[in-house]
């Protein structure tokens, strides 16, 4: 089993790669770094794999690159490799026109699971401290907090989850304080 972790040669896709290097070192499994590109331009995605293999070794994780010619061909890759999950970045400011590769990763309907990684913050995802997960009302998923709790491990980090309700202003009048603290 692997984890793979979609790089380029934008920064945020070395920020979620992070994440991937602390979720496959807390399930013990390899990291494969995926470069998917039509161009032969790959000095930036070799110093991306150089920076996040000298964090893998510290860590004990096995990692290595590999490069597509295509999505094709990565997709296939999917389908023979027993993966666990890919991670793939996002700006985090972004419209609607742009050609975001994490919607062509989604439009390709591939049977694995994929964290999709909104990336605000260059550099903060090497030293993570707390963990917050928001659910709707008492909505989660054995999946989603599996994957939680294993980001939670892998950076030995503190954690919270917040319920979030929709209450209509009746309904909040009639609300008794210490009963909803309980």
């Amino acid at each position: 089993m692997r984890v793979v972790s979609l790089i380029n040669d934008m920064m945020v896709s070395e920020s979620s790669s992070f994440y991937a290097l602390h979720y496959a070192k807390e399930l013990g499994i390899k990291l494969s770094l995926v470069h998917v590109s039509e161009t032969n331009q790959y000095e930036m995605v070799k110093k991306t794999y150089r920076n996040i293999k000298k964090i893998a070794i510290k860590l004990g994780v096995e990692i290595d690159l590999l490069i597509f010619d295509n999505l094709l061909k990565f997709k296939e890759f999917v389908k023979v490799e027993n993966i666990d999950i890919i991670f793939c970045s996002t700006k985090y400011k972004h419209t609607i026109l742009d050609r975001s590769f994490a919607k062509t990763i989604l439009r390709m309907g591939l049977q694995v699971d994929l964290a999709i990684v909104k990336v605000v913050k260059l550099g903060v995802a090497q030293n993570v401290e707390k963990i917050i997960m928001p659910i709707r009302g008492h909505h989660l998923s054995v999946n989603k907090f599996t994957f939680f709790t294993t980001l939670i491990k892998g950076y030995k980090a503190n954690s919270e989850i917040f319920s979030i309700d929709k209450i209509t202003k009746s309904e909040m009048a009639s609300l008794d304080a210490k009963k909803i603290k309980q």
